[in-house]
């Protein structure tokens, strides 16, 4: 939908790539200034319209993309290099602050949920609600001889009141498969 006429309460600004303009919610990319390579996203619904407080760089691969939203926040991604990507949260309150995370593994929109590989910690991944900040941490033990734990993990998902996810354990070798599953119960705290 980008480029099409606003959908919603508010001016539309023509320096603005919108990735959606509709049903009174609007998300878009501004560029610092003509010769720019950095920008920052607006969003906004019913006339309320946020501005990111950090600033993002034109990558090789292009700029955030709109990866999904509901009635809460819009969620922008975007590759980084090998193993990596960041995804962007916009809440959908007035006032609102972005949220970024890195190496992100699973999303559930409905309940506002997000799985992610925390970078300055011993947790092997990190399940939060973007909107509360609630979160749990589950322990990594076992995990295959990667220099990047978030590499040893096969897949995960949100099922229910669980999280699902499996992973290759330490045993793991391009010749031997060492794949291991666990699902646990959500207690975001």
């Amino acid at each position: 939908m980008c480029n099409t006429p606003p959908g919603g309460g508010h001016d539309r600004q023509d320096s603005v790539k919108y990735l959606f303009d509709g049903d009174g919610f609007f998300c878009g990319i501004k560029m610092e200034n003509a010769d720019s390579s950095v920008y920052r996203v607006v969003w906004g619904r019913d006339g309320a319209t946020n501005v990111t407080t950090a600033t993002f760089d034109v990558q090789g691969n292009g700029t955030l993309e709109l990866v999904g939203k509901s009635r809460d926040a819009f969620i922008l991604s975007q590759g980084c290099g090998t193993s990596c990507t960041y995804d962007v949260i916009l809440p959908l309150t007035g006032e609102a602050r972005e949220s970024v995370f890195m190496f992100v593994k699973a999303i559930d929109t409905a309940r506002n949920l997000i799985a992610y590989i925390p970078e300055t910690d011993s947790s092997f991944i990190r399940v939060e609600n973007y909107l509360t900040r609630k979160k749990m941490d589950i322990p990594g033990d076992d995990l295959c001889p990667a220099a990047f734990k978030g590499d040893c993990i096969d897949s995960c998902f949100f099922e229910q009141e669980f999280f699902v996810y499996s992973w290759n354990g330490k045993s793991w070798s391009t010749d031997n498969a060492d794949l291991k599953q666990k699902k646990v119960p959500l207690e975001l705290k």
